[in-house]
């Protein structure tokens, strides 16, 4: 199927106004990237969400974002961390810009960097007691971030009419699973430590719902 290249890269410059903003997106990569993931595979968007590396002053660094075709056509919505000198959103080919094109494709099992990384991020959400040690703070910046993209997302399924089709997805509630559960525990966000651009509790009853689906699964 021919991508929409104006509407994907409209959807994900909305995710980045309304979540970071124009606050740097450090750390943040794999937060954005699996729910517009989770958008564009409802929507039946080709895609994979990239595992790799990139450099960072000088260190190399964990990376990830969005391969659109096998002819180098990337989506990174996180791509400012690198330099503040980027547009928030790259759409185009990887080997054309001066910053992607030193990204490199981890060569292990994108199935297997996928449950890692997964396990990774929903263990903050489900607020495990021997989960990644990160600071206070940046842990509260990144569950504010989390939350802010789950109702994001929550609206575009709204918007395209995709509820019903999430609710058969195992992929899909698997995004909302952790979101669920740190919204149900009422964990003391503020979203004055970011440049949050929407309403934190729009959807905050029904994305708990979702969560009570996943569990069925």
């Amino acid at each position: 199927m021919k991508h929409n290249y104006d509407i994907i890269k409209e959807i994900a410059e909305d995710f980045v106004y309304q979540t970071y903003g124009n606050e740097n997106p450090d750390g943040f990569c794999f937060s954005l990237c699996f729910p517009l993931s989770v958008l564009f595979s409802l929507m039946d968007i080709d895609h994979e969400i990239a595992f790799g590396k990139a450099q960072k002053d000088q260190t190399e660094i964990s990376h990830f974002w969005i391969t659109l075709d096998k002819n180098g056509t990337i989506l990174d919505p996180t791509i400012q961390q690198f330099t503040s000198n980027e547009a928030k959103v790259y759409l185009g080919s990887r080997f054309d810009n001066e910053t992607t094109k030193s990204y490199q494709v981890n060569a292990g099992d994108i199935d297997d960097e996928f449950t890692k990384t997964y396990h990774s991020w929903a263990e903050l959400l489900f607020q495990h007691e021997h989960r990644l040690p990160r600071t206070q703070d940046f842990e509260k910046r990144l569950i504010t971030f989390n939350i802010a993209t789950a109702q994001v997302l929550f609206k575009y399924l709204l918007k395209f009419g995709l509820l019903e089709k999430l609710k058969t997805s195992y992929y899909g509630l698997s995004y909302f699973r952790p979101i669920s559960f740190i919204l149900k525990e009422n964990y003391p966000i503020d979203s004055a430590l970011f440049g949050i651009n929407c309403n934190l509790d729009n959807y905050k009853d029904e994305i708990i719902e979702l969560g009570l689906i996943q569990a069925n699964i």
